[in-house]
């Protein structure tokens, strides 16, 4: 829905030149483990979305989960078989784990393959100091991959960036917040302090969380998740 969506609205302003396009594909069929990472489902998922689109190629083309059964070989392979026929321009994959993202960039090094270009990963302030997610498949940001990031110079593209905006919703009303996931102890002694922070500086509680992830050695592109205008500008 997602892809038809943005598909008519390039379509309606012809602007596919001026925007950076990315979708995602190898995300097992839902309430299903099975993987769709062989080169057959890969070309599958591409090739639809290129389809809904309706585009010629996308600009940045991620692997939506892992299957750690599939060869990393066999996966890029694939992906830059879609490269070089002019589908994507550059890959990136969602929810590895870091001995498969360097198993990765081994063989893609070794073969003069692009390689991934980023990593999607669970990550932000307050993630930092929360319990995973039950769904085991999702990665969150820990010390191996942060320094595997640090050392290959790879972007990591953060989702779930403002933890639900669990730190602007203590800002403005701390008993609003007691039973998020993110009630942690830790979590909840970071409030006030991120609070003098943004009153120091003089800007936002989210302003701050953002900014803590762009300062990270390395690039990041936090995603951020808006329901209002006042909050995209924010």
């Amino acid at each position: 829905r997602s892809e038809r969506i943005i598909g008519d609205w390039m379509a309606d302003r012809k602007n596919r030149d001026d925007v950076i396009l990315a979708t995602k594909g190898g995300h097992p069929v839902l309430g299903t483990t099975g993987s769709r990472l062989s080169p057959e489902r890969i070309s599958d998922d591409l090739l639809g979305s290129l389809e809904t689109l309706r585009v010629e190629h996308v600009d940045l083309y991620w692997l939506h989960r892992d299957d750690p059964a599939c060869p990393v070989g066999s996966i890029l392979e694939a992906l830059h078989a879609h490269q070089e026929a002019g589908r994507i321009s550059h890959y990136g994959c969602s929810n590895w784990r870091p001995e498969r993202i360097l198993a990765a960039h081994v063989y893609a090094t070794e073969h003069h393959l692009t390689g991934f270009v980023a990593n999607q990963m669970r990550w932000s302030l307050a993630g930092m100091n929360t319990p995973g997610p039950k769904d085991t498949t999702m990665c969150a940001m820990d010390v191996a991959t942060h320094n595997l990031h640090r050392d290959l110079g790879l972007a990591a593209v953060p989702y779930g960036s403002q933890a639900g905006g669990f730190f602007t919703k203590w800002d403005s009303n701390p008993d609003s917040v007691t039973n998020s996931q993110f009630a942690t102890e830790a979590n909840l002694t970071l409030g006030p302090f991120l609070q003098a922070t943004a009153s120091d500086l003089g800007t936002t509680v989210s302003a701050v969380v953002v900014a803590w992830l762009l300062a990270q050695p390395y690039v990041t592109i936090p995603i951020v998740g808006c329901r209002t205008v006042d909050q995209l500008e924010d």
